[in-house]
């Protein structure tokens, strides 16, 4: 049986896997637990690490070694593209539900340790301090994107049930009836997985 890249990534690790997949706040959020104070720090965390993401996808479409003339390249090319305007749109979803719900995404983040971590990781996308292929950053968004959608996945499907989110939800039902659907839909899926595909040709 042919195991994939992506699938012996995914298995490489179970613990730190259902660490990146469990974590206290996606608990609190199948709760109904999530303030809306802290929702709009992770909202503000958020919107700096899809800024970071869109940096990092620019390094790599202004890299030397992005060719069009390759099939792999100009999928990996468009696939990147794809996922600006995807980006973009999360933005502005950030923003929607904030006025929607009056959360203050101005709140100061920097403190957070995971943005420090993400800022490093993503930095070693530059593809003009280093004679690469795009291999490594296909790689590095694969996992992030993944690691993303299956924790969210699985935090919706633990939602713990609610006629009411608005007045039992801590968040009046952000999470609950906006920002998880979204945040584990099928559609979602269906953008990851060219990263997949692509990280696997180049092998």
């Amino acid at each position: 049986m042919t195991t994939t890249l992506t699938a012996t990534l995914l298995a490489s690790n179970p613990q730190l896997y259902s660490r990146a997949t469990r974590p206290p706040f996606l608990q609190a959020a199948s709760e109904g637990t999530v303030s809306k104070t802290r929702l709009a720090c992770w909202l503000a965390a958020d919107g700096i690490y899809v800024r970071l993401y869109v940096q990092a996808i620019g390094r790599v479409l202004s890299g030397p070694h992005l060719r069009l003339d390759d099939d792999d390249d100009d999928g990996f090319f468009s696939w990147l593209v794809d996922g600006l305007v995807g980006l973009r749109a999360e933005m502005a979803l950030f923003e929607r539900v904030a006025d929607e719900y009056g959360l203050d995404l101005q709140v100061d983040v920097g403190h957070n340790k995971g943005l420090a971590l993400f800022t490093q990781l993503f930095s070693s996308t530059d593809h003009h301090q280093q004679e690469t292929s795009w291999f490594d950053p296909a790689v590095l968004f694969f996992a992030t994107e993944r690691i993303y959608l299956d924790a969210w996945t699985t935090s919706h499907q633990n939602l713990l049930p609610s006629s009411s989110p608005q007045t039992t939800d801590s968040d009046a039902g952000a999470l609950r009836t906006t920002l998880m659907p979204n945040w584990s839909s099928p559609h979602l899926d269906r953008l990851r997985r060219p990263y997949g595909r692509h990280s696997r040709r180049r092998v």
